[in-house]
């Protein structure tokens, strides 16, 4: 893709909130002293942590160590923090608990991975990558980024990948205001989410402790409730105020009932509760036990 074409993508202000412990127990709670949150930052092509309360605790990365337009994270099962790098179309790996870089987990371009929006592992092992400017869903192994090939085309613009627990995969189609539905086949299995309701340019979605699916709204500024099985509207779970401030750049609080949501796209995890200062365009959040 020509720079021209990645300038003029817009600038999509979502958070992905990672909380990992600096030491090693094997539950992570929420809130408790040893959580990191980890922010990936667009335009400044760097991921930066932050401790429970929200403080400022150092760079995971920086920029200049192979990462280009941060765009989100995700935690894989081996502990790791996988980041997409959509500047360069490649996904890097690093060990948060040591802040060490773990180098390119998928290599440049590989399979035809054009502007890495999203990953998630799936149950069977797989990573699963969304390519935004391609329009398709790239499918690597679990644990060595080798290409396994696409496994879905022609999508527009999908943003984010995630699972159900009935191990169907769920792609969120921002230009569309969809969620579509997949088999791990890549056979569709017909439309999840539906256009109306307020949605509006869908960036990121999330599976709640009792199964409500929370859906991000970015251009309205808003986060609506769904049922997580049949994919039926349930409610506005949270919308921008317009008596406040605009968000960027200033305090967010981050679930159950984030306050100012004005061009961000958040996912919420109910039960939960983050307060953070946002750096120069965050771009996704996620908390993860």
């Amino acid at each position: 893709m020509s720079d021209r074409a990645r300038s003029c993508r817009p600038v999509v202000p979502a958070l992905l909130l990672l909380a990992f412990p600096f030491a090693a127990p094997a539950t992570v709670t929420a809130g408790s002293p040893g959580d990191r949150v980890l922010v990936t930052g667009w335009n400044s092509s760097n991921v930066l942590g932050y401790d429970a309360t929200g403080s400022f605790t150092g760079a995971l990365l920086t920029a200049g160590n192979g990462l280009s337009l941060a765009h989100s994270l995700t935690r894989g099962p081996d502990g790791f923090v996988y980041v997409t790098s959509f500047g360069n179309d490649s996904v890097l790996r690093y060990d948060a608990k040591t802040a060490t870089n773990l180098g390119v987990f998928v290599t440049s371009g590989l399979g035809g991975l054009n502007g890495p929006s999203s990953a998630a592992f799936g149950p069977d092992g797989r990573f699963y990558v969304t390519g935004n400017q391609s329009g398709t869903l790239q499918v690597y192994n679990g644990s060595t980024g080798g290409s396994l090939g696409t496994l879905i085309s022609g999508l527009t613009g999908p943003e984010a990948v995630l699972f159900k627990d009935d191990g169907n995969l769920l792609i969120v189609s921002g230009p569309t205001n969809t969620v579509l539905e997949y088999n791990t086949a890549g056979v569709f299995q017909g439309v999840f989410v539906s256009p109306g309701n307020g949605l509006s340019d869908p960036h990121d979605g999330l599976f709640g402790p009792d199964g409500t699916f929370y859906l991000s709204g970015f251009g309205a500024a808003k986060v609506l409730a769904y049922n997580g099985v049949t994919g039926v509207f349930i409610e506005v779970f949270v919308e921008d105020d317009p008596s406040t401030p605009a968000v960027r750049g200033n305090p967010v609080t981050a679930g159950p009932w984030p306050g100012q949501l004005s061009k961000v796209s958040s996912k919420v995890l109910s039960g939960k509760s983050r307060t953070l200062p946002l750096g120069p365009v965050p771009e996704q959040y996620q908390q993860v036990e």
